[in-house]
């Protein structure tokens, strides 16, 4: 997106909080965000495949990110949303829910202030992490949920499985 009086690029994403710590993914990546709703467990999921739901008729896995990043489980309360996002998939999944303890806002932020991530310290988790972006005095972790479903190594295939399997 251009800002039509400074002519410079900006990048929009959806903020969303788990635990203490903002994140954030592309606005192009997210196609809703809908309050929590009953997820119906799959036998034989992992524990980050929290379960499906069912969106005007589409079943789409739900995946708790605070799990997947070592961060205990997400436990449902008032600004506990879903953020349903675009994903890569090899099979027909088009989308997955992941939990968020909230969503803040959609932010713009100039490409040119977003830094790469550190390469100490974080292990696998990196490849999740796109970038680090500052809003006023906190930091904003850029994630791609491609990646960050593919840590595991096998948390989209998982989804794909158990999506063939309920429709």
């Amino acid at each position: 997106m251009r800002d039509t009086e400074s002519g410079r690029d900006f990048d929009q994403y959806l903020t969303f909080r788990l635990g203490e710590e903002q994140y954030a993914f592309r606005v192009d990546a997210v196609r809703e965000v809908i309050e929590y709703t009953r997820i119906t467990r799959l036998p034989r999921m992992s524990e980050t495949m929290r379960g499906v739901i069912n969106i005007r008729g589409a079943v789409i896995p739900v995946f708790d990110l605070k799990l997947l990043f070592g961060m205990g489980r997400t436990q449902e309360a008032t600004d506990t949303s879903i953020v349903v996002l675009e994903i890569r998939g090899s099979r027909n999944l088009a989308a997955v829910g992941v939990l968020a303890d909230s969503v803040q806002e959609v932010i713009r932020l100039d490409p040119g202030t977003v830094e790469p991530p550190p390469t100490l310290g974080i292990g696998a988790a990196s490849r999740a992490v796109t970038g680090i972006g500052k809003l006023g005095d906190e930091f904003v972790t850029i994630l791609d949920i491609d990646e960050a479903l593919d840590e595991t190594g096998k948390e989209l295939h998982a989804a794909e499985e158990a999506v063939a399997e309920a429709v």
